[in-house]
């Protein structure tokens, strides 16, 4: 390892290439060379940030001149001027060097390379040792078996089949006070076929275990939403090709840089949930990079000035408030949004209070009401659901299984619902019977 070390130090005192793979590479090199490679891309991403506008009033101002140039009868200048705009709108950074053939020891046999559009196989060592995580923290994992392009869930070991398979997603789970210190992330890159990754740990996320995210070219879902990150370990982020939805944590510090590097890091994102409070102003809005957002769940206060800025992006038809604590909201504060298709309100204090300008809703196809823990919900504030128009709608009764059969004949009048879904809830047999017998068109789940 002290070898490979100092060979690095001379390559970079060199400006000498990486190679294009760390196949020879010791566990520590390739460590320091994911997170040089991610901490580069965000570079890339942050020059060309900056330069755009530059550029654009350079270019205001050669059109500028280029127009008394023309009307000061000096065609040659206002042709000069008109070429130099012409070059800067294909003015492109310079292209990095075309990576350096790999370069195997000779004590190691030679292997092919991959062809480019082709990831690397799983490790099955490290897959297995992913799995067992995630069963160890009660969470399960999705497989691709041999022959089967569709992912299968696993739950327990004992349920991984005898021959090969590729490890497609580990799923996120609710919060576990019993989660390990750590999650595995060394194993990380052994498995590049990985699609979705949900993580739960003790401590906060570090530079060094995110710069493993850089090895997983399939990531599409991450959720660390159940954990404490800093601003290093997000900077540490490689800028995904593609992702489509990303769930962060607790944070503890400045919001103003995290909203900007979420917006580097995950170009066209659609689905964003974030467990800490956002300033109005920094909420995205319409020519900003998380513009492209069609999902967003914000926690803590909710207020009139950032529903109005929301619903200003194009795409928007999403959203969710978690765990406001206000005594009380606005009647119609969510009416701003009565075209949107999906509506989730979690651990409101004042949820009552929003219910009754749901009816008003147009669109609506999913509707989520998870009621604040140790809240009694009253039987009459069910009732103004009566008019309800919504596809789906789950109703929890939280921590305390605030939902019992006391609820049922306030819940037997909510007539425009298709599916409804109940969780954590104290309903009897009988109950359950009463509600499907008032409900029959409805598909009833407890």
């Amino acid at each position: 390892t002290a070898l490979a070390l100092r060979d690095e130090k001379k390559r970079l005192a060199s400006a000498a290439q990486l190679p294009a793979d760390d196949f020879a590479a010791p566990e520590t090199l390739k460590t320091l060379r994911l997170t040089y490679r991610s901490a580069l891309a965000s570079l890339e991403v942050r020059r060309d940030q900056t330069a755009s506008p530059v550029k654009a009033k350079y270019d205001a101002a050669l059109e500028a001149l280029q127009k008394e140039l023309t009307k000061s009868n000096d065609l040659d200048g206002a042709l000069a001027v008109r070429s130099m705009r012409e070059s800067l709108k294909t003015e492109k950074a310079p292209e990095p060097p075309k990576p350096a053939a790999v370069v195997f020891e000779e004590t190691q046999k030679p292997q092919p390379q991959s062809p480019a559009n082709k990831t690397a196989a799983d490790d099955p060592e490290a897959a297995l040792k992913l799995a067992q995580w995630a069963f160890a923290t009660e969470r399960s994992i999705h497989i691709i078996t041999n022959g089967h392009e569709k992912p299968v869930e696993i739950k327990n070991e004992a349920d991984l089949p005898k021959g090969s398979w590729m490890l497609f997603s580990i799923n996120a789970g609710q919060h576990n006070p019993n989660a390990p210190e750590l999650f595995p992330w060394e194993q990380l890159p052994k498995v590049p076929s990985l699609k979705a990754l949900g993580v739960n740990q003790k401590q906060p996320l570090t530079p060094e275990q995110a710069a493993h995210l850089q090895a997983l070219p399939k990531l599409i879902k991450l959720d660390i939403a159940n954990m404490t990150f800093t601003l290093p370990a997000l900077e540490a982020f490689p800028v995904f090709a593609r992702m489509d939805h990303l769930k962060l944590g607790k944070y503890h510090g400045e919001v103003a840089p995290v909203m900007k590097l979420i917006g580097e890091k995950c170009p066209e994102l659609p689905i964003l949930e974030l467990n800490f409070p956002v300033p109005v102003e920094l909420l995205p809005g319409p020519k900003d990079p998380l513009a492209s957002l069609k999902d967003i769940s914000v926690s803590g206060p909710v207020t009139p000035e950032m529903v109005q800025k929301l619903v200003k992006l194009p795409l928007l038809k999403a959203f969710e408030t978690r765990d406001c604590r206000e005594e009380s909201l606005p009647a119609d504060l969510l009416l701003p949004m009565k075209h949107f298709k999906y509506i989730k309100i979690r651990r409101c204090k004042a949820m009552t209070a929003l219910l009754p300008s749901l009816s008003e809703f147009e669109n609506l196809d999913f509707t989520i009401l998870q009621l604040n823990t140790g809240e009694n919900l009253p039987p009459a504030a069910l009732e103004t659901l009566a008019k309800l128009k919504s596809r789906r709608l789950e109703l929890d009764g939280g921590l305390s299984k605030n939902l019992g059969d006391e609820h049922i004949d306030a819940l037997s009048k909510v007539k425009g619902v298709q599916e409804m879904r109940l969780l954590s809830h104290q309903i009897t047999p009988e109950g359950t019977a009463r509600l499907k017998k008032a409900l029959p068109k409805c598909k009833i789940t407890l």
